[in-house]
């Protein structure tokens, strides 16, 4: 088994991954540990911050060709 650590590509370049916290959700600093870990293992991300709507996801989700989403 490999000690490095895993790298999130697809045959077209990196994984996208947006990440968010939902609205109301006055907790963000489970989101940023998500955030560096994913980057961290080569993922793109696009980060939203917090207090975003499920519409504001979906439309950055589309918007930017995403592979996936991590909410809190």
């Amino acid at each position: 088994m490999s000690d490095e650590a895993p790298v999130f590509e697809t045959t077209t370049g990196p994984v996208r991954i947006i990440t968010a916290a939902s609205l109301f959700d006055g907790h963000d600093a489970a989101i940023n540990v998500m955030r560096r870990l994913i980057q961290s293992s080569g993922a793109e991300v696009i980060h939203l911050g917090h207090d975003r709507s499920a519409k504001d996801v979906v439309d950055c989700a589309v918007q930017e060709d995403a592979h996936a989403v991590a909410l809190t």
